[in-house]
C-alpha cells in the first residue's frame, strides 16, 4: 500500500477548512430562533442602534469638515459642535482669509454630500463682520437622541396579547389612523373648500378655472345619476359641508351661484374680446375661443342645476373634526364587539363612502360604499353605453378615494367591490416600536426660534420683537389637535397682524418705511426658506378669523431627516404624531440589519468614487467639490463581511430546496425600440457587457453570462434576492418633445389637462396600476372607452371630451411601434420620477403629455457632463452626435428635425413639409425619459448605462443650434427651470 504523501494531507485539511468556512454561516443562521418575535429587550436595542446612527452624523460632520479643510490645504484651529443646539457646527480659522476661502468653496461641496441627512450648509450671519475668523455650518439634524436612553423617545408593544386582543398601544395607533381617515372622508369636503375659495375671490382669475372645474363636475354628476337620486343629493350637499349654521349654508349657496355668474360673465367678455380681435383666425386663438365656449356652457348648465336643487346644495352635514371624531371613537371602544370589529358611520358626510369598518381579526380597515351606488351599477344593462356609464361612475369614486389617500398617505386598494387598507405594511407583524415625534417637533421649534433671534435683526419699528409677535407653533410638540386648516405634521411660524401693518404702507408704497418693511420681511422669508419653510397669507387657510390678518410660514414633515438618518423603515401615518417601526421575527430583523449595513457601506463607496471623479474633473465636478473619505473602504468591507458572517449573510446561507436543486437559468433576447430582434454581433456583446455591470452593481454573485447564437443566457447557481426581470430591465434613455398644446403652459388647455391627468392618476393609484404601460392604457380608456379603434371615442369626463375635441390623440394599447421619425400627431403619457408633489413641480399627479415618437436616444449624446450652479441648480450639458450608422447600415442623423432656429423659434422643415410656428416660448421643451419616467439632471451621465443612479424629480431642456444652423447641436437640462 502506497504511503500517503504530505501534500495530500494538507489538501484534505484545506478542503475541510474551506467546507467548514462555507457551511458555518448556515449553521449559525439556522441555530438562531428565526421565527421568534422581537421582544422588548431586543426592540430597545434596535432603538439604541437607530439613535446611534442619527447621533453618529455629528462626528461624521466634524470628520467631513476636517477632511475638506485638508483638501483646501487649510488648517482650522477648532471645529466644535454647539451642545445646546446640535444643528450648528462652528469652525475657527487662523485668519479671516482662510475663513473666506473656505466659505467660497464650501457651499457647493456641502450640498453634494450623497446622504441627504448628512448634508451641510453655510450660515451667513447678518451682523457678522467680513473679517471674521469663525464660519458657522448648519446640519439637518436638530437634536441629539441619546442612544443610551431609548425609552425617552421610543415605546414598545406587541400587536396582540395572549388572548388575541389588540394591545392598548396598538389600538391607539390604528385608531389614530382611523381618526385621520374619518376627517378626510367626512371632514370639510374638497367641493366645499374649493367652492368657498371661489366665493371669497370671485374676481381672482386664478379662481376661474376652479369654478369651471366645479361646474363641470356638477353637470357630469347630474347627467350620470340624475338630479333626483340620493347619490346626487349627497354630492350636492358636499358643497356646503362647512362649519356653518343652516341659514348660513343657504346663504353660501346663493353666494356660490353669484360667484359662478361672475365667472361666467368674465369668460363671456374674454371670448367676445378675442373674437373681435385681429388674432381670432390663429390656431391658438381658436383654441381659446373653443375653450371659453365650453367653459361658458358648463357654467350655464351648472347654474341651472344649482337653481333647481338649491335645497339639496344647502343640506350639507356638519363636517367631522378631529375632536368630534375622537369622541365618537371613544364611544365605539366601549361596545362589546370592539375587540373584533368596529363600525363607524359617516352619517351622509361623504357621497360615496357610508362607513369605516376596523376589522381587527383580519388586520384591515374597510371603506364601505353606499348600497344604492352598487345597486345603480348592477341595474345598468350590458351594453357599450352602460359600460361607459359604469366607467364614469367608477372614475368619480376613484377621485374620492384618491383624495382621501392624498390626505392621509394611506394605500387604499379595491377589494370585492369595496376598498381596504392594510393595518400592517410588513407581513406577519407581531410587535412594533413607536417613536414619539413630539420630541423632534420641540427640538425643531426651539431651533427655529433660536435662528430667528440670532440671524434676523429687523430695523422697521413695527417688526421689533416687542411690537411684532412671531408665533412659533407645532401641534405635535404641544400634543394637541391643531386648529382647522393647520396640520399635525408641520411646524409653523405665524407673523401676527401683518395685514394690519401693510394697510397703511399700501397707501404710500414708495415711502422709506414701506421699503424698510419689505427689506426686513424679505430677510425673514429668506431665512425661513433656508430652514425649509414656505409662506402664504393666513386668509387662504380655512381657519376662520384667527389667522386672517396673519402671514403663515409652514415646514411640512419636519421629522423626515431624523427618520432617514436612522436608516430604519419608519412609517408615519394617521395624525402623524407617531413613527411606527414594525417587526415580524428575528429572521426578518437579520435581513433588515444586513440591508442597513450594506447601504452605509455603499454610501462610503459612492463617496470614494465621487472623490476620484472630482479629482479627475469628470461628472461635472471639480477637485474642490468632494473631500477624501474619512474611512478606508476595504477595512469597512472587511468589517461588514465579518459582522454578516456571524450574524447571518443571506448570500452565503443555503436555502433548502432551491440551492440544492441547482439554481435556475434565464435566456433572453435583445430587441430594439420597435421590438425587432437585435442580431448584430457587436450589439449582443455590448448587451452582455451591460449585464455584467448590472450584475456587479446589484450584488448578484456567481452568475454566469454567455452568448448562445442571438440569445444571452444567465445561469443563477443559487437563490438570489432579485428576479430576472429586475436584472434585465431596460435602461434606455429617450428624449421626448413635450406636447406644448396640451401642457400646463397653455392657458386655454391647462385646467382640462390638469383634470384629465389627475383622473388618470387617481384610477392608476386606486387600482394599483402605476406602470407606464398601465397608465397609457388607462389614459386611452378615458378618451376612447374600451374600444381599440382610434376612430371611436367615448370620453369618460368633460375634460377628456374637450381634449379629444381639441385633437389629443393617444397611442392605442395595441400600438407598440415607436421610432424617432418626425411625428407630432400622436402623444403618450410620461411620468415624473419621485414620490410626492415636491418631486412633481407641485402637482398632485406625476403625469406629463409628450409626443410619442422620441427625438433622441441616450446613445446619440456625446460629451455628457452633469454640473451644478448655485443660481441654476443641477444641470446636464451634452452635445448630439452628428451622424451614426444604424442597424440597417444606413447613415442616420439624430439632429434631423430637432433644430430650432435662433430668433424665429419656428420648427425646421422635415422632408419638405412645412411645420407650424411654435408659440409656447423660446425653443422646444424636452422631457428626458428613462424607463418611462421623466428624470432630473443629477448623474444623468451615469444613467446612460444604469437606471439605479438616477435621483431627483423633473427635467426640462431645450435643444438648439448655433446661428449658422450647422454647428454642433447642444442641449441642457435643468431642474425646476427652462434651460
Amino acid at each position: 500500500m502506497e504511503k500517503q504523501k504530505r501534500w495530500q494531507f494538507v489538501l484534505i485539511i484545506a478542503v475541510l477548512a474551506l467546507t467548514f468556512y462555507n457551511i458555518l454561516p448556515t449553521l449559525l443562521y439556522y441555530a438562531k430562533p428565526l421565527h421568534k418575535p422581537i421582544e422588548e429587550k431586543q426592540a430597545f436595542s434596535i432603538a439604541s442602534d437607530a439613535s446611534l446612527r442619527v447621533d453618529d452624523l455629528e462626528a461624521l460632520s466634524e470628520k467631513w469638515l476636517r477632511s475638506y479643510c485638508k483638501l483646501l490645504d487649510i488648517k482650522p484651529q477648532k471645529i466644535s459642535l454647539d451642545t445646546k443646539n446640535p444643528q450648528f457646527v462652528s469652525i475657527t480659522f487662523v485668519s479671516s482669509n482662510d475663513a473666506s476661502r473656505f466659505s467660497r468653496s464650501f457651499q457647493r461641496a456641502g450640498s453634494l454630500i450623497p446622504f441627504v441627512p448628512a448634508q451641510l450648509s453655510l450660515v451667513e450671519e447678518a451682523d457678522q463682520p467680513l473679517a471674521s475668523k469663525i464660519v458657522l455650518i448648519k446640519r439637518k439634524i436638530p437634536l441629539h437622541l441619546a442612544a443610551d436612553k431609548p425609552e425617552e423617545y421610543f415605546q414598545f408593544s406587541f400587536k396582540k396579547d395572549e388572548q388575541g386582543t389588540p394591545t392598548p398601544l396598538y389600538r391607539a395607533i390604528i385608531e389614530d389612523r382611523v381618526l385621520q381617515l374619518g376627517t378626510a372622508l367626512g371632514g370639510i369636503s374638497e367641493n366645499a373648500a374649493l367652492a368657498k375659495a371661489v366665493v371669497d375671490n370671485p374676481q381672482d382669475r386664478r379662481m376661474h378655472d376652479t369654478a369651471v372645474s366645479l361646474a363641470e363636475n356638477i353637470v357630469s354628476f347630474a347627467q350620470l345619476f340624475g338630479q333626483e337620486s340620493a347619490i346626487a343629493h349627497r354630492y350636492f350637499a358636499s358643497f356646503t359641508q362647512l362649519a356653518l349654521a343652516p341659514q348660513a349654508k343657504h346663504a353660501q349657496v346663493d353666494k356660490f351661484s353669484q360667484a359662478l355668474e361672475t365667472v361666467k360673465s368674465s369668460i363671456r367678455q374674454e371670448k367676445a374680446r378675442l373674437e373681435q380681435s385681429g388674432d381670432a383666425s390663429s390656431s391658438f386663438a381658436k383654441q381659446q375661443v373653443d375653450a371659453f365656449a365650453a367653459k361658458e356652457q358648463s357654467l350655464s348648465s351648472a347654474l341651472a342645476i344649482l337653481k333647481k336643487n338649491s335645497g339639496a346644495f344647502a343640506s350639507g352635514q356638519d363636517p367631522w373634526s378631529l375632536i368630534s371624531f375622537e369622541e365618537s371613537l371613544k364611544l365605539l371602544r366601549q361596545a362589546p364587539e370592539a375587540s373584533v370589529c368596529q363600525t363607524f358611520d359617516l352619517q351622509q358626510s361623504n357621497p360615496f363612502i357610508q362607513r369605516l369598518v376596523v376589522d381587527w381579526a383580519n388586520d384591515r380597515i374597510m371603506l364601505e360604499t353606499y348600497p344604492d351606488f352598487l345597486d345603480w351599477k348592477q341595474r345598468l344593462p350590458e351594453d357599450a353605453q352602460a359600460q361607459s356609464a359604469k366607467d364614469q361612475a367608477d372614475q368619480l369614486l376613484y377621485n374620492q378615494i384618491a383624495f382621501a389617500s392624498r390626505q392621509t398617505d394611506e394605500t387604499i386598494a379595491p377589494y370585492q367591490g369595496q376598498f381596504t387598507i392594510a393595518m400592517s405594511a410588513l407581513p406577519d407583524t407581531q410587535s412594533f416600536l413607536v417613536m414619539h415625534l413630539s420630541k423632534i417637533a420641540q427640538a425643531e421649534t426651539e431651533q427655529v426660534r433660536s435662528s430667528i433671534l440670532r440671524f434676523w435683526q429687523p430695523k422697521h419699528p413695527d417688526l421689533q420683537a416687542d411690537a411684532f409677535p412671531l408665533l412659533i407653533y407645532s401641534p405635535a410638540a404641544n400634543n394637541q389637535i391643531p386648529p382647522s386648516g393647520l396640520r399635525m405634521n408641520s411646524v409653523y411660524v405665524i407673523a401676527k397682524g401683518v395685514e394690519k401693518i401693510l394697510a397703511p404702507l399700501r397707501e404710500n408704497p414708495n415711502s422709506e418705511q414701506a421699503r424698510q418693511f419689505i427689506t426686513d420681511f424679505g430677510q425673514l422669508q429668506r431665512l425661513l426658506q433656508k430652514e425649509g419653510f414656505y409662506g402664504y397669507p393666513g386668509h387662504t387657510v380655512l381657519t376662520g378669523s384667527d389667522f386672517s390678518q396673519d402671514f403663515v410660514f409652514e415646514q411640512k414633515d419636519y421629522y423626515q431627516n431624523v427618520l432617514k438618518a436612522s436608516r430604519e423603515n419608519f412609517s408615519v401615518l394617521g395624525t402623524k404624531r407617531f413613527a411606527l417601526l414594525e417587526f415580524s421575527n428575528i429572521e426578518q430583523r437579520i435581513l433588515t440589519e444586513n440591508k442597513i449595513d450594506t447601504r452605509i457601506h455603499e454610501d462610503l463607496i459612492k463617496w470614494r468614487d465621487d472623490y476620484h471623479a472630482a479629482q479627475l474633473g469628470i461628472k461635472g465636478t471639480s477637485p474642490l467639490d468632494v473631500p477624501p473619505p474619512v474611512q478606508n473602504v476595504y477595512w469597512s468591507n472587511a468589517k461588514l463581511s465579518f459582522i454578516k458572517y456571524f450574524r447571518g449573510d443571506e448570500r452565503k446561507i443555503l436555502h433548502w430546496g432551491l440551492d440544492l436543486s441547482g439554481g435556475k437559468t434565464v435566456q433572453l433576447e435583445l430587441r430594439d425600440a420597435n421590438h425587432r430582434l437585435v442580431a448584430d454581433e457587436a450589439d449582443v456583446r455590448q448587451g452582455i457587457n451591460e449585464l455584467y455591470q448590472r450584475v456587479n452593481k446589484m450584488g448578484v454573485s456567481e452568475v454566469s453570462i454567455r452568448q448562445e447564437g442571438k440569445a444571452i443566457s444567465l445561469d443563477f447557481p443559487g437563490s438570489q434576492s432579485l428576479s430576472a426581470a429586475e436584472l434585465i430591465k431596460a435602461s434606455t434613455m429617450y428624449f421626448h418633445v413635450v406636447n406644448e398644446k396640451f401642457s400646463q403652459n397653455n392657458s386655454a388647455m391647462a385646467e382640462h389637462v390638469r383634470q384629465f391627468l389627475q383622473e388618470v392618476w387617481n384610477e392608476a393609484v386606486v387600482t394599483n396600476q402605476t406602470t407606464m404601460e398601465d397608465i397609457n392604457r388607462i389614459a386611452w380608456q378615458h378618451i376612447h372607452g374600451n374600444s381599440l379603434n382610434p376612430e371611436i371615442a367615448q370620453p369618460r369626463s368633460e375634460s377628456a371630451r374637450f381634449l379629444h375635441n381639441q385633437g389629443l390623440q393617444l397611442a392605442g394599447p395595441a400600438d407598440l411601434n415607436v421610432s424617432s421619425l418626425y411625428d407630432i400627431t400622436t402623444s403618450k403619457i410620461a411620468l415624473f420620477r419621485g414620490d410626492d408633489f415636491t418631486d412633481w413641480h407641485g402637482q398632485t399627479h406625476p403625469l406629463l403629455i409628450v409626443f410619442r415618437n422620441y427625438a433622441l436616444e441616450g446613445s446619440n449624446l456625446d460629451h455628457v457632463a452633469a454640473s451644478y450652479d448655485p443660481s441654476k441648480g443641477n444641470f446636464l450639458s451634452f452635445t448630439v452626435k452628428g451622424s451614426q450608422i444604424g442597424l440597417n447600415k444606413a447613415k442616420v442623423n439624430p439632429r434631423e428635425g430637432l433644430r430650432v432656429w435662433t430668433g424665429t423659434f419656428a420648427r425646421e422643415k422635415v422632408a419638405g413639409t412645412p411645420l407650424e410656428s411654435y408659440s409656447g416660448g423660446k425653443g422646444w421643451r424636452m422631457a428626458v425619459i428613462l424607463n418611462g419616467s421623466v428624470i432630473s439632471a443629477p448623474a444623468l451621465d451615469s444613467a446612460l448605462s444604469d437606471s439605479a443612479m438616477i435621483t431627483g424629480s423633473f427635467t426640462r431642456c431645450r435643444v438648439y443650434s448655433g446661428n449658422d444652423g450647422d454647428s454642433a447641436l447642444d442641449g441642457c437640462a435643468r431642474t425646476n427651470r427652462f434651460a
